[in-house]
């Protein structure tokens, strides 16, 4: 039943979060020990991605804090998809095109 619950609110989300198959996302949400609240608050700011969630979760980040830690990434650059997959830190992370300790390193305020 909760795998439900999760494939419900991944498809609500759209395709990019129920990908090819919404049962196998929903199942790779729960792998990595997500309730479907939680994944819901991650997919909320745009992760697509559990693994990304996870290691977001386990540096011990709210979605909050990458969200606005994603937010200052791109501030002031000219151009942000010079930088990041369709120009989102997020986005990127997700797809693997950024690590996501870049995004951690800015939440707490690390300088790379």
């Amino acid at each position: 039943m909760a795998n439900e619950y999760m494939q419900d609110m991944l498809t609500r989300q759209g395709d990019r979060f129920a990908g090819n198959n919404v049962a196998d996302e929903a199942q790779d949400w729960a792998d990595h020990d997500f309730g479907v609240d939680d994944a819901s608050d991650w997919c909320d700011i745009g992760v697509w991605d559990a693994a990304t969630a996870a290691e977001f979760r386990d540096a011990e980040l709210t979605p909050d804090q990458v969200d606005a830690a994603a937010e200052r990434l791109v501030e002031g650059l000219e151009d942000p998809t010079d930088e990041y997959t369709d120009g989102d830190p997020i986005y990127s992370a997700c797809n693997g095109d950024t690590l996501a300790e870049e995004i951690i390193a800015a939440a707490q305020g690390v300088s790379r």
